[in-house]
């Protein structure tokens, strides 16, 4: 799963401005992975390392096969004029963390940790770790009002007040790089939280900005995941990634009908189709996908009587719309 991102530069009014150096790009995420050594033997992972400081490409990543998982950071990112030791710090622990961190997967196939449980995880888990052994130098008096009555409500000892300063001085640092990366729909108040409430929760792609820097704040006091991008009575992930696991598909034009909304989604029925056409490695009965419900995981625009087109995947006894290629 890897984070395309796009160089674009927006003058932001500057919190801890200046991109990293050279040796701080490499030394971070080691020094990030060596103090999650015990999460990641614990995750069955094998997990390897590149950093490429030459490359102009605006990119981190992280890549599974099987149990070997890979994390990618590129100097064109790490030289963003937004970037600092906090935000990158924040990208490691988010890329990790769709390798490793627990709670909501991407759907249907749960081979990652989905964007936003990924951000959740980085303040939540991996940064508090990564910052009680290298200190973040972020102190809580230099936080505003709004965060300090924020790590006040959560947390009591001077030392985890100042822990807390760092987590949220991390998300506000990592909420302007997103701001320079997508200046159209940038979140441009630090002080205030994202309050809206999802009827699907986001298991595929990026919740909002705001959304986002609303989960890092959430993660970084010990709140519940926000209501932006989860809904805590939406359908849940309770298998695992399956290894070796082959994708069976089928191409499709047809009619669709019967759509009915989903704590997931939607689902539909293929009334009648004018092509199909059989994956190589697994042909999948014609037949098949009209007697069968057809699942659409995330925001359902469908109505009954239209036309559609696209990939049918079996997965699991299921019947999937359009399964992201990146989870296969």
């Amino acid at each position: 799963m890897l984070l395309i991102l796009c160089t674009i530069f927006l003058v932001i009014p500057p919190l801890t401005f200046a991109s990293i150096n050279e040796q701080q790009f490499h030394q971070i995420p080691k020094d990030i992975l060596r103090v999650m050594s015990s999460d990641i033997r614990k995750s069955g992972l094998e997990l390897s390392l590149k950093t490429d400081w030459e490359s102009a490409m605006v990119n981190a990543g992280a890549n599974r096969e099987e149990n070997t998982g890979k994390l990618f950071f590129y100097g064109g990112y790490a030289k963003l004029q937004t970037m600092t030791v906090n935000s990158f710090a924040h990208t490691v622990c988010h890329e990790l963390g769709h390798l490793i961190a627990p709670g909501i997967k991407t759907m249907p196939t749960n081979k990652y940790t989905s964007e936003a449980q990924s951000d959740y995880y980085a303040t939540n888990i991996c940064l508090k770790k990564y910052f009680q052994s290298f200190e973040s130098n972020i102190s809580f008096k230099s936080l505003s009002d709004f965060h300090k009555k924020l790590c006040k409500e959560s947390y009591k000892e001077k030392r985890m007040l100042n822990l807390c300063a760092g987590l949220i001085q991390a998300s506000i640092d990592q909420l302007n790089v997103e701001n320079q990366i997508k200046p159209t729909l940038a979140w441009k108040n630090y002080n205030q939280l994202d309050k809206s409430k999802t009827k699907i929760t986001q298991y595929n792609g990026y919740p909002s900005t705001g959304c986002r820097y609303t989960t890092s704040i959430h993660g970084a006091l010990n709140l519940a995941r926000p209501k932006c991008w989860f809904n805590p009575n939406g359908r849940m992930n309770t298998s695992g990634y399956i290894t070796s696991y082959n994708y069976y598909e089928a191409m499709f034009i047809g009619t669709i009908g019967k759509v009915k909304p989903t704590n997931f989604g939607c689902e539909f029925r293929i009334l009648d189709h004018s092509l199909f056409r059989e994956s190589y490695f697994f042909p999948i009965d014609e037949y098949e996908i009209t007697r069968n419900s057809i699942k659409n995981v995330g925001d359902c625009r469908m109505s009954d009587g239209e036309e559609i087109s696209g990939t049918i995947t079996l997965y699991e006894g299921e019947y999937f719309f359009n399964l992201d290629a990146k989870d296969k």
